[in-house]
Protein backbone atom coordinates (compact mmCIF):
# COMPACT_ATOMS: atom_id res chain seq x y z
CA UNK A 1 0.00 0.00 0.00
CA UNK A 2 1.55 3.32 -1.18
CA UNK A 3 0.15 6.75 0.04
CA UNK A 4 1.75 10.22 0.15
CA UNK A 5 4.27 10.07 2.75
CA UNK A 6 3.05 13.47 3.82
CA UNK A 7 -0.42 11.64 4.66
CA UNK A 8 0.94 9.07 6.88
CA UNK A 9 2.93 11.46 8.92
CA UNK A 10 -0.15 13.41 9.29
CA UNK A 11 -2.23 10.53 10.40
CA UNK A 12 0.47 9.14 12.73
CA UNK A 13 0.61 12.67 14.32
CA UNK A 14 -3.15 13.00 14.53
CA UNK A 15 -3.79 10.20 16.04
CA UNK A 16 -1.25 9.93 18.66
CA UNK A 17 -2.54 14.06 19.25
CA UNK A 18 -5.99 12.55 19.41
CA UNK A 19 -5.15 9.83 22.04
CA UNK A 20 -2.92 11.78 24.23
CA UNK A 21 -5.07 14.37 24.22
CA UNK A 22 -8.33 12.17 25.40
CA UNK A 23 -5.77 10.72 28.32
CA UNK A 24 -5.36 13.94 29.28
CA UNK A 25 -9.21 15.33 29.22
CA UNK A 26 -10.01 11.89 31.09
CA UNK A 27 -7.55 12.74 33.75
CA UNK A 28 -8.98 16.36 34.35
CA UNK A 29 -12.01 14.77 34.26
CA UNK A 30 -10.77 13.07 37.36
CA UNK A 31 -9.52 15.49 39.27
CA UNK A 32 -12.61 17.79 38.79
CA UNK A 33 -14.83 14.70 40.21
CA UNK A 34 -12.72 14.26 43.26
CA UNK A 35 -13.00 17.74 43.97
CA UNK A 36 -16.57 17.69 43.89
CA UNK A 37 -17.04 19.88 40.97
CA UNK A 38 -18.86 19.44 37.50
CA UNK A 39 -16.68 18.68 34.34
CA UNK A 40 -19.47 20.15 32.31
CA UNK A 41 -18.63 23.66 33.87
CA UNK A 42 -14.71 23.65 33.77
CA UNK A 43 -13.79 26.66 31.10
CA UNK A 44 -10.81 24.58 30.34
CA UNK A 45 -12.62 21.63 29.17
CA UNK A 46 -15.35 23.97 27.38
CA UNK A 47 -18.14 22.65 25.18
CA UNK A 48 -17.92 23.14 21.37
CA UNK A 49 -21.42 25.31 21.27
CA UNK A 50 -20.32 27.38 23.95
CA UNK A 51 -16.14 28.55 24.59
CA UNK A 52 -13.92 26.52 22.76
CA UNK A 53 -12.00 23.97 25.21
CA UNK A 54 -10.05 20.81 25.01
CA UNK A 55 -12.82 19.15 24.00
CA UNK A 56 -12.99 21.43 21.08
CA UNK A 57 -9.47 20.81 20.18
CA UNK A 58 -10.38 17.07 20.75
CA UNK A 59 -13.49 17.13 18.21
CA UNK A 60 -10.70 19.24 15.90
CA UNK A 61 -8.56 16.49 15.46
CA UNK A 62 -11.47 13.74 14.71
CA UNK A 63 -12.14 15.65 11.72
CA UNK A 64 -8.87 15.76 10.89
CA UNK A 65 -8.37 12.18 11.03
CA UNK A 66 -11.30 11.54 9.25
CA UNK A 67 -9.82 13.42 6.19
CA UNK A 68 -6.57 11.44 6.57
CA UNK A 69 -7.98 8.42 6.09
CA UNK A 70 -9.83 9.10 3.03
CA UNK A 71 -6.89 7.88 1.06
CA UNK A 72 -6.91 4.39 1.94
CA UNK A 73 -8.85 2.17 -0.16
CA UNK A 74 -9.87 -0.30 2.84
CA UNK A 75 -11.57 2.82 4.52
CA UNK A 76 -13.89 4.00 1.81
CA UNK A 77 -14.24 0.77 0.07
CA UNK A 78 -15.36 -1.39 3.54
CA UNK A 79 -14.30 0.73 6.88
CA UNK A 80 -16.79 3.33 7.07
CA UNK A 81 -19.42 0.62 6.20
CA UNK A 82 -18.76 -0.87 9.07
CA UNK A 83 -21.54 -0.03 12.18
CA UNK A 84 -18.77 0.89 15.29
CA UNK A 85 -15.82 1.40 13.20
CA UNK A 86 -15.16 4.37 13.74
CA UNK A 87 -12.18 7.06 12.61
CA UNK A 88 -9.84 6.72 15.32
CA UNK A 89 -9.33 2.71 15.58
CA UNK A 90 -9.90 2.55 11.66
CA UNK A 91 -6.51 5.35 11.59
CA UNK A 92 -4.61 2.92 14.28
CA UNK A 93 -5.51 -0.10 12.17
CA UNK A 94 -4.29 1.01 9.16
CA UNK A 95 -1.07 2.52 10.34
CA UNK A 96 -0.83 -0.70 12.01
CA UNK A 97 -1.28 -3.20 9.41
CA UNK A 98 0.56 -1.15 6.76
CA UNK A 99 3.63 0.52 7.96
CA UNK A 100 6.21 0.38 9.92
CA UNK A 101 8.17 2.84 11.72
CA UNK A 102 12.46 3.11 12.43
CA UNK A 103 13.85 5.50 14.74
CA UNK A 104 17.07 6.75 12.59
CA UNK A 105 19.66 9.51 13.86
CA UNK A 106 18.24 13.09 13.68
CA UNK A 107 22.32 13.82 12.79
CA UNK A 108 23.62 11.28 10.66
CA UNK A 109 20.44 9.19 9.82
CA UNK A 110 21.53 5.70 11.15
CA UNK A 111 19.76 2.92 12.71
CA UNK A 112 19.19 3.31 15.76
CA UNK A 113 19.03 0.46 18.50
CA UNK A 114 16.90 0.03 21.57
CA UNK A 115 19.46 1.16 24.62
CA UNK A 116 17.35 1.53 27.84
CA UNK A 117 14.06 0.75 27.77
CA UNK A 118 11.61 2.38 29.91
CA UNK A 119 8.14 1.72 31.51
CA UNK A 120 6.82 4.52 29.16
CA UNK A 121 7.34 4.51 25.79
CA UNK A 122 7.85 7.96 25.01
CA UNK A 123 11.35 7.40 27.60
CA UNK A 124 13.01 4.91 25.61
CA UNK A 125 16.93 5.16 25.20
CA UNK A 126 18.13 4.71 21.96
CA UNK A 127 22.03 4.45 20.27
CA UNK A 128 22.77 5.12 16.61
CA UNK A 129 24.94 2.22 15.39
CA UNK A 130 26.95 5.07 13.06
CA UNK A 131 27.69 7.91 15.33
CA UNK A 132 26.89 6.23 18.47
CA UNK A 133 25.29 9.05 19.42
CA UNK A 134 22.07 8.46 22.01
CA UNK A 135 18.54 9.83 21.29
CA UNK A 136 15.27 9.50 23.26
CA UNK A 137 11.83 11.15 23.31
CA UNK A 138 10.76 12.60 19.85
CA UNK A 139 12.61 10.91 17.41
CA UNK A 140 12.76 11.36 13.63
CA UNK A 141 11.36 7.72 11.45
CA UNK A 142 11.65 5.98 8.31
CA UNK A 143 8.60 4.70 7.10
CA UNK A 144 8.71 1.18 5.38
CA UNK A 145 5.88 -1.28 4.18
CA UNK A 146 4.85 -3.98 6.48
CA UNK A 147 3.82 -7.30 5.23
CA UNK A 148 1.74 -10.20 6.80
CA UNK A 149 1.64 -13.33 4.52
CA UNK A 150 -0.58 -15.10 6.86
CA UNK A 151 -3.24 -14.15 9.53
CA UNK A 152 -1.28 -15.32 12.44
CA UNK A 153 1.03 -12.45 11.80
CA UNK A 154 -1.48 -9.68 11.74
CA UNK A 155 -3.74 -11.35 14.92
CA UNK A 156 0.05 -11.84 16.87
CA UNK A 157 0.82 -7.61 15.95
CA UNK A 158 -2.93 -7.21 17.20
CA UNK A 159 -2.13 -9.19 20.18
CA UNK A 160 -4.42 -11.95 19.61
CA UNK A 161 -2.13 -14.67 19.33
CA UNK A 162 -2.25 -18.54 20.32
CA UNK A 163 -0.91 -18.47 23.42
CA UNK A 164 0.54 -21.93 23.27
CA UNK A 165 3.45 -20.69 20.88
CA UNK A 166 3.64 -17.48 23.14
CA UNK A 167 6.62 -17.95 26.03
CA UNK A 168 4.91 -16.73 28.84
CA UNK A 169 6.20 -15.02 31.89
CA UNK A 170 6.14 -16.68 35.13
CA UNK A 171 2.61 -16.62 37.16
CA UNK A 172 1.23 -15.51 33.34
CA UNK A 173 -2.15 -16.87 32.86
CA UNK A 174 -3.07 -17.99 29.06
CA UNK A 175 -5.42 -15.27 29.20
CA UNK A 176 -3.22 -12.78 29.55
CA UNK A 177 -0.95 -14.68 27.45
CA UNK A 178 -3.37 -14.58 24.61
CA UNK A 179 -3.91 -10.45 25.00
CA UNK A 180 0.43 -10.10 24.65
CA UNK A 181 1.10 -8.35 21.88
CA UNK A 182 1.56 -4.32 20.80
CA UNK A 183 0.22 -2.39 23.48
CA UNK A 184 -1.58 -0.05 21.31
CA UNK A 185 -3.47 -2.35 18.92
CA UNK A 186 -4.30 -4.43 21.68
CA UNK A 187 -6.09 -1.62 23.03
CA UNK A 188 -7.46 -0.65 19.77
CA UNK A 189 -9.00 -4.08 19.20
CA UNK A 190 -10.48 -4.06 22.81
CA UNK A 191 -12.15 -0.49 22.19
CA UNK A 192 -13.53 -1.53 18.81
CA UNK A 193 -14.95 -4.98 20.34
CA UNK A 194 -17.04 -2.56 23.05
CA UNK A 195 -18.00 -0.25 20.01
CA UNK A 196 -19.63 -3.48 18.32
CA UNK A 197 -21.27 -4.56 21.24
CA UNK A 198 -23.11 -0.81 21.33
CA UNK A 199 -23.60 -0.78 17.86
CA UNK A 200 -25.29 -4.41 17.59
CA UNK A 201 -24.11 -5.19 14.11
CA UNK A 202 -23.16 -8.40 12.54
CA UNK A 203 -19.89 -8.95 14.47
CA UNK A 204 -22.19 -8.53 17.86
CA UNK A 205 -24.34 -11.40 16.45
CA UNK A 206 -21.47 -13.60 16.05
CA UNK A 207 -20.50 -12.63 19.50
CA UNK A 208 -23.14 -13.58 20.93
CA UNK A 209 -23.76 -16.73 18.72
CA UNK A 210 -20.17 -17.97 20.36
CA UNK A 211 -20.72 -16.76 23.61
CA UNK A 212 -24.15 -18.56 24.23
CA UNK A 213 -21.90 -21.57 22.97
CA UNK A 214 -18.89 -21.33 25.31
CA UNK A 215 -21.70 -21.43 28.00
CA UNK A 216 -23.28 -24.48 26.73
CA UNK A 217 -19.89 -26.20 26.86
CA UNK A 218 -18.61 -24.94 29.91
CA UNK A 219 -21.35 -24.35 32.18
CA UNK A 220 -18.57 -23.94 35.14
CA UNK A 221 -17.18 -21.04 33.60
CA UNK A 222 -18.49 -17.64 34.48
CA UNK A 223 -20.48 -15.65 32.45
CA UNK A 224 -17.85 -13.21 32.64
CA UNK A 225 -15.30 -15.65 31.45
CA UNK A 226 -17.91 -16.44 28.37
CA UNK A 227 -18.04 -12.81 27.47
CA UNK A 228 -14.19 -12.66 27.21
CA UNK A 229 -13.79 -15.45 25.22
CA UNK A 230 -16.52 -14.51 23.21
CA UNK A 231 -15.27 -11.20 23.02
CA UNK A 232 -11.92 -12.11 21.40
CA UNK A 233 -12.90 -14.13 18.98
CA UNK A 234 -15.02 -11.48 17.52
CA UNK A 235 -12.40 -9.38 17.47
CA UNK A 236 -10.37 -11.72 16.00
CA UNK A 237 -13.05 -12.29 12.99
CA UNK A 238 -12.92 -8.46 12.53
CA UNK A 239 -8.88 -8.19 12.14
CA UNK A 240 -8.97 -11.32 9.70
CA UNK A 241 -11.36 -9.87 7.52
CA UNK A 242 -9.58 -6.69 7.89
CA UNK A 243 -6.55 -8.73 6.60
CA UNK A 244 -8.61 -10.61 3.92
CA UNK A 245 -9.81 -7.19 2.57
CA UNK A 246 -6.58 -5.59 2.61
CA UNK A 247 -5.16 -7.98 0.55
CA UNK A 248 -8.03 -8.82 -2.07
CA UNK A 249 -7.47 -4.88 -2.29
CA UNK A 250 -4.29 -5.37 -3.07
CA UNK A 251 -4.60 -8.19 -5.36
CA UNK A 252 -2.49 -10.40 -3.11
CA UNK A 253 -2.82 -14.24 -2.14
CA UNK A 254 -5.04 -14.88 0.82
CA UNK A 255 -4.35 -18.30 2.44
CA UNK A 256 -5.89 -20.19 4.66
CA UNK A 257 -5.92 -20.05 8.06
CA UNK A 258 -4.19 -22.81 10.29
CA UNK A 259 -7.74 -23.83 11.58
CA UNK A 260 -8.58 -25.24 7.64
CA UNK A 261 -5.37 -26.15 6.79
CA UNK A 262 -4.54 -27.99 9.64
CA UNK A 263 -7.10 -28.63 11.43
CA UNK A 264 -9.72 -29.35 9.11
CA UNK A 265 -12.13 -27.22 10.02
CA UNK A 266 -14.62 -25.63 7.48
CA UNK A 267 -16.98 -22.64 7.38
CA UNK A 268 -14.81 -19.58 6.66
CA UNK A 269 -17.04 -16.73 7.72
CA UNK A 270 -16.62 -14.16 4.85
CA UNK A 271 -16.01 -10.52 5.47
CA UNK A 272 -19.18 -8.91 6.36
CA UNK A 273 -20.09 -5.59 4.89
CA UNK A 274 -18.22 -6.73 2.05
CA UNK A 275 -19.74 -7.33 -2.05
CA UNK A 276 -23.05 -7.59 -0.06
CA UNK A 277 -22.28 -9.80 2.87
Amino acid sequence: MIVNETRIRSLKRNVRDYESLTRTIASRKNRLQANGLDPALDNILGREDKAPGLLTIKGRLERNIKVDIADWPIWLEWGRAVPGLGTIGAGNLILGYYYKFDPVCQDCGGELRLLKDIEDDEKKTYLCAECGKKSEGILKHNISIRDYPKISGWWTMCGRGDPKYKKRKKGCSEDEARMAGAPRLKVIGYHIGESFIKKTNKYYDFYLEVKARYQRNNPDWKKGKCSNFAKNNMIKLFLSHWWMIAREIEELPVTEPYSSTILGHTGVIKPFYWNGN
